[in-house]
């Protein structure tokens, strides 16, 4: 699925989003997001795994599936954005 389709259902929804995302090492990695938004051709998102709010390249998405699994949105203002 296409990113900004799956982050205007998962964030109306507060559905928890699995993305296949190629890296700096260009190694396709899967990571599960909470989805914040799309942003200069980022999506932003909370990421499960580095615990931090990230920013993913979209171009660098492999894929992306919103998953039954929901989440409370957090105050991500406290937390320093890195990109991925």
């Amino acid at each position: 699925m296409n990113i900004s389709k799956a982050c205007e259902i998962a964030v109306a929804e507060r559905k928890i989003i699995k993305i296949l995302y190629k890296g700096r090492t260009n190694r396709v990695q899967e990571r599960f997001t909470e989805p914040y938004g799309i942003e200069n051709g980022y999506y932003i998102a909370w990421c499960l795994k580095r615990k931090n709010v990230l920013k993913f390249n979209i171009s660098n998405i492999v894929d992306a599936t919103v998953t039954e699994s929901t989440f409370s949105p957090r105050d991500i203002s406290t937390y320093k954005t890195e990109y991925a």
